[in-house]
C-alpha cells in the first residue's frame, strides 16, 4: 500500500506542471456497502503512477488533466471496484463511490479484536488465531465452543454431560472450569460473561449466526479488562448481503458406536446420541438499512445402557439491524433471546437445569473530521435454575448486568492513531436457596466413607472435613467496574508496528488495578504478499473474584470474601510468514506468570476431596463433597504454538502444533497436541460441486485433576465429511469420531464415540 504522503506530494508535483488550462479535478466520497464513510481507502489512477487516499469523512480530491480515466479502488476490508470518470477542462466531477461487498477472507488477512481496529494479522504483535467463514461452513458444529477445540493452545474443558454440555475453554492451561470465567467472550465486541459466575454457556451462540471467530492468547486486560486474564473471544456475526436472501439447514445425527458396559468407568457406560437440529437465518438490505434474523433449535438424547437417559433442548433467536443516518454515522442495535433446558437422569445427582439468556445493545459509530467515535450500551440478563430430582430442592440466580463503553481513535503523525476511552459496568445478582450452607468451619483431615451415589459402593478416604448447618436464604448482591483506557498504535516506519496500552479499572470490591501492554511487529521481508513479521508482545491482565468466588454458599461452589483477584504477566515472541495469497506460517512461543490462581477446588489437601457434616432442620446429620473457591498460589506454565495453512488450487489444508508445560497446575492439560485438517472440492459439471474434508486430532497423555491426579491416557479423533452442492442446494454427510475411539475427559464420563449426521441446507 503506498503512504499517503508521498501520493499527495506526487500529486502535487505532477499537477504543478500541468498548464492552467486543460485541467480539472475529482470530488468523491467512498462508503461502505451500507453507506456509511470509509476512510483511509485507496484510490489509483490506472496506467499512471499516482492516486490519494480518503480521509476519516471518506472525502478525496485529485487535480487530473482532461481525459478519461479509470480509477481503481481498494481497501482491506472490501472488495475493490473500478470506475470510469471523464476530467473536462475547468470542470469538477464529483463522486460518490460505494464498495458492494466485503473482501471474502480466504487466510485470516485481517482482525479487529487485538487492537480493536483492522490491521492484517501480520501487523499485530499479539498471537491471534482465527476461525474462517469457509471453516465454519464446510465443519457441522452446532455452537462456537466445539469449534475453538481446533485452534493451537486451546484445550475444550467439558462442563457435566456430553449432549448440551456447556465448553469451557482453557487457554495455555488457564482454565475456567466449565464456564470459562478466565476468557473475555465477546459477540460483535459485546461481552456477554455474565455476572455472577463470569461464564458463557457456548449454546446460546450457535452456528448459524457466525462469519467468523478471532482469538487472542494471552494476557489482554490493558484494553479488555477483568476477566481476559487468559485471553479473548470475539464471534464476529453474520453481515446481511445487498437484497433479499435466506439460508435453512436441518440436520439428524445419530449413533453408530459400540457399546461400553456400565462395569467400566466408575459406574458410567457410554451414551447413545441422538439428535435433531434446524437452523435457518433471513437477512435484507438496502442502500440505507439492513436486517438479519437467525433463528436455531435443536433436541438431543443421551442414553446409557443403564436404561437411563439425558434430555436437551436449546432454543435461540438472534435479530440485528443496522441503519445508516448520514455518511458519517451509523447506529446498530440488536436483540438475542436463549434458552437450554436439561433433564438429566443419567448423572451421578441428577438435576432438571434451565437456562434462559436475554440480550440487548445499541452501538453508534460517527466519523469525524478528525477521527471516530464508538459508543455503545447494553444489557445482559442471565437465569439459571436448578432442582435435584431426588430432594426436590432448587437453587438458582439471576443476574442483570449493565454496561456502556465509549471511544475515540484519531491518526497522529501520519502512519500511527491513538485511542482512548471509557468502561463501565453494573452487576445486580439475586440468588435463591432452598438449600444453603452456613457457618462452615473446618475440623480437620479425618477419614471418610465416600459412597457413589451410582454404584452404591463406599469407599474409606482420607479428606478434608468441615462442619456446617443447612438454612433457606436469599441473597442479592452488586458489583461496579468502571475503567480508562488508552492505546497508542505507532508505525515510525512502514515496516515496523509498535502497540502501547494501559488501562487503569477501578472496582467496588478491590479498588484500583493497572495494566500495560507493548509489543511489535517487525516485517524483515516485505515482497508483495510475501511477508515475514517478527513478533513479540507483553502484557499483564487480571481476574477479578466474581459473585459466585465470594458469595456463594452452594455446594458446588462454595465462596470465600476473603479472595484477592488472580494477576498473570505474559510474553510471547514468534514469527509470522504469508505465502502470498496461498496461506501462512505462524510459530509462538510463550511465558506466563500466574499469582493467586482462583480455582473451584475440589480435592482438598489430601487429592480425595473435601467433605462438610451438615446439621440439617429436621435434626439429621448428612455428610457431602463439595467444591471450595480458593486463591490456590502461583505457577508459570510456557510453550510452543504452530500453525500453518495452504491452500493448492482445491486443497485446502490446515496444521496445527501445541507443547504445553503446564508445571504442576494438570486440570485437563496434555503436553502435545496437534491437528490435521484436510479440504477438497472438485467440480463435477457446471453446477455440480462435491467436497470432502477430513479431520485428525492428537491429545497427548494428562491428567483429569489438578496436580497431576487421575491420569487419563492418549487418544485421537478422526472427522469425515462428504457434501455435494447443486444450485441452491446441499447435502452433506459427517462422521464424528468415524473410529469410534473411547476416551474421556472427566474421569467417570465417556465421551460419545461414532456418530453420523446427514444435514440437508438450501439458500435463496
Amino acid at each position: 500500500m503506498l503512504n499517503k504522503l508521498a501520493l499527495y506530494i506526487f500529486t502535487v508535483l505532477f499537477t504543478s506542471y500541468c498548464p492552467a488550462t486543460g485541467t480539472g479535478s475529482i470530488l468523491g466520497t467512498i462508503v461502505d456497502p451500507s453507506g456509511l464513510a470509509v476512510p483511509n481507502a485507496n484510490i489509483y489512477i490506472l496506467d499512471h503512477s499516482y492516486g490519494t487516499a480518503s480521509k476519516s469523512d471518506g472525502s478525496f480530491s485529485i487535480q487530473l488533466a482532461q481525459g478519461s480515466y479509470e480509477l481503481f479502488i481498494s481497501h482491506i476490508r472490501y472488495e475493490p471496484v473500478h470506475h470510469q470518470v471523464t476530467i473536462k477542462d475547468h470542470q469538477t466531477e464529483k463522486l460518490f463511490l460505494q464498495f458492494d461487498r466485503e473482501r471474502i477472507i480466504q487466510f485470516d488477512q485481517i482482525a479487529v479484536t487485538a487492537t480493536k481496529s483492522t490491521k492484517q494479522m501480520e501487523d499485530i504483535p499479539q498471537p491471534v488465531a482465527q476461525i474462517s467463514a469457509q471453516e465454519i461452513e464446510r465443519r457441522y458444529e452446532y455452537n462456537v465452543g466445539a469449534m475453538l477445540d481446533w485452534v493451537p493452545g486451546i484445550r475444550l474443558i467439558r462442563d457435566g454431560s456430553t449432549i448440551g454440555a456447556n465448553y469451557g475453554l482453557s487457554i495455555r492451561s488457564m482454565n475456567g472450569g466449565g464456564f470459562s470465567n478466565k476468557t473475555l467472550v465477546l459477540i460483535d465486541g459485546r461481552p456477554i460473561n455474565n455476572g455472577w459466575d463470569g461464564g458463557v454457556d457456548f449454546n446460546m451462540i450457535p452456528s448459524e449466526m457466525v462469519e467468523r471467530v478471532e482469538i487472542i492468547k494471552g494476557a489482554s486486560s490493558a484494553l479488555y479488562g477483568s476477566q481476559a486474564t487468559a485471553g479473548v473471544v470475539n464471534v464476529i456475526t453474520r453481515s446481511a448481503p445487498k437484497g433479499l436472501h435466506g439460508w435453512l439447514s436441518i440436520a439428524n445425527e445419530f449413533d453408530a458406536a459400540g457399546e461400553i458396559p456400565d462395569n467400566k468407568a466408575d459406574g458410567y457406560g457410554r451414551a447413545a446420541i441422538a439428535a435433531t437440529n434446524l437452523q435457518m437465518n433471513a437477512s435484507y438490505r438496502n442502500q440505507q438499512t439492513s436486517h438479519m434474523l437467525t433463528v436455531g433449535y435443536r433436541s438431543a438424547l443421551e442414553s446409557f445402557p443403564v436404561p437411563q437417559e439425558n434430555n436437551w433442548d436449546n432454543y435461540d433467536i438472534k435479530y440485528a439491524i443496522k441503519h445508516t443516518i448520514h455518511k458519517n454515522l451509523a447506529v446498530f442495535a440488536h436483540v438475542d433471546l436463549h434458552k437450554n433446558k436439561w433433564h438429566n437422569n443419567a448423572e451421578r445427582i441428577p438435576p432438571a437445569q434451565d437456562y434462559d439468556y436475554r440480550a440487548a445493545d445499541i452501538k453508534i459509530d460517527y466519523h469525524t473530521g478528525s477521527g471516530i467515535i464508538n459508543a455503545r450500551m447494553w444489557n445482559n440478563f442471565s437465569q439459571r435454575q436448578e432442582k435435584s430430582l431426588e430432594t426436590a430442592l432448587q437453587t438458582g440466580f439471576n443476574n442483570n448486568r449493565w454496561g456502556w463503553i465509549a471511544d475515540y481513535t484519531t491518526t497522529v503523525l501520519h502512519r500511527s492513531s491513538i485511542k482512548f476511552g471509557f468502561e463501565g459496568t453494573v452487576d445486580e445478582t439475586h440468588v435463591d436457596y432452598q438449600s444453603f450452607v452456613r457457618d462452615m468451619q473446618y475440623r480437620g483431615i479425618e477419614k471418610i466413607g465416600v459412597k457413589d451415589n451410582r454404584t452404591g459402593q463406599i469407599t474409606p478416604r482420607m479428606a478434608d472435613l468441615y462442619l456446617g448447618a443447612v438454612g433457606q436464604t436469599s441473597q442479592t448482591h452488586s458489583l461496579t467496574n468502571y475503567a480508562l483506557f488508552s492505546q497508542v498504535d505507532y508505525q515510525p516506519v512502514k515496516r515496523l508496528n509498535i502497540i502501547l496500552g494501559l488501562r487503569a479499572d477501578k472496582q467496588s470490591e478491590f479498588g484500583t488495578i493497572v495494566n500495560p501492554k507493548l509489543g511489535f511487529a517487525y516485517k524483515v521481508l516485505d515482497l508483495n504478499r510475501m511477508t515475514t513479521t517478527l513478533k513479540s508482545n507483553y502484557g499483564k491482565g487480571f481476574r477479578a473474584p466474581t459473585m459466585v468466588d465470594l458469595y456463594s454458599g452452594s455446594l458446588s461452589s462454595y465462596g470465600d470474601p476473603n479472595l484477592v483477584p488472580e494477576k498473570t504477566e505474559n510474553f510471547d515472541i514468534g514469527v509470522f510468514h504469508r505465502f502470498l495469497d496461498h496461506g501462512y506460517l505462524q510459530v509462538s512461543y510463550f511465558k506466563m506468570n500466574v499469582e493467586n490462581l482462583l480455582i473451584s477446588d475440589k480435592l482438598g489437601s489430601t487429592g480425595w476431596g473435601q467433605f462438610v457434616v451438615l446439621n440439617t432442620q429436621a435434626g439429621q446429620a448428612d455428610t457431602l463433597a463439595f467444591h471450595k473457591r480458593l486463591n490456590r498460589g502461583d505457577y508459570s506454565p510456557e510453550g510452543l504454538e504452530l500453525t500453518l495453512k495452504l491452500q493448492l488450487q482445491r486443497l485446502s489444508a490446515r496444521a496445527s502444533y501445541t507443547y504445553l508445560d503446564p508445571k504442576e497446575f494438570t486440570f485437563q492439560t496434555s503436553k502435545h497436541r496437534y491437528n490435521v485438517d484436510l479440504y477438497y472440492w472438485q467440480n463435477l459439471f457446471n453446477d455440480l460441486l462435491l467436497n470432502f474434508s477430513a479431520q485428525y486430532n492428537y491429545t497427548g497423555e494428562g491428567y483429569f485433576f489438578d496436580y497431576q491426579i487421575r491420569p487419563f491416557e492418549a487418544f485421537s479423533l478422526l472427522d469425515l465429511s462428504m457434501g455435494i452442492e447443486f444450485g441452491h442446494y446441499k447435502i452433506s454427510i459427517y462422521s464424528t469420531n468415524f473410529t469410534d475411539t473411547t476416551y474421556r475427559l472427566w474421569h467417570h464420563t465417556w465421551q460419545p464415540g461414532r456418530t453420523f449426521t446427514l444435514r440437508f441446507e438450501t439458500r435463496f
